[in-house]
């Protein structure tokens, strides 16, 4: 969040959400126009292994060094959890993710550097996620940081009713 003119603003992608409460921005917003929004979840595996990992100091995999700045950026944010797992099986792929909400289209995301900036690209675009209530999040509305990150859609599993 940043203090935009006095008040609270949650930056995600192209939006500021004003928050006059203090609250998170998106809860304040679901309050308003009366929607229900969902917990996604950032599944990040932190057994990821880029090409060339080996020749630098291994005190940690690139998961989980993007692990922990998914984690730092995701920070207080209610509506976006996030989980790590070994192995989502897309190494050729590495540092892979999901984006994922029960009901919704869920994502897999990969080819990410672990950085600050693919970090809070990962995380605005789940914030994105949890506002829409299908998951889709139209082009306009992707951070520039998960452009071309995409590898697969998953429809959401059906309703065992």
């Amino acid at each position: 969040m940043v203090n935009v003119a006095a008040g609270l603003y949650l930056k995600s992608g192209l939006y500021a959400i004003p928050c006059t409460t203090g609250k998170n921005p998106l809860e304040e917003q679901a309050q308003i126009s009366g929607k229900k929004i969902m917990t996604t979840w950032i599944t990040i595996c932190d057994t990821c292994k880029q090409e060339g990992w080996e020749s630098g100091d291994m005190a940690q995999t690139d998961g989980e060094a993007l692990a922990d700045l998914v984690e730092a950026a995701a920070t207080g944010l209610g509506d976006v959890r996030t989980r790590r797992v070994s192995c989502l099986m897309g190494c050729k792929n590495a540092c892979n993710v999901t984006v994922q909400a029960a009901g919704k289209l869920n994502y897999t995301l990969g080819s990410f550097e672990p950085t600050t900036e693919a970090a809070s690209g990962i995380v605005a675009y789940a914030l994105a996620h949890a506002r829409s209530e299908t998951g889709q999040v139209p082009y306009r509305d992707w951070p520039q940081a998960v452009k071309g990150h995409f590898v697969t859609r998953h429809p959401p599993l059906p309703n065992d009713e």
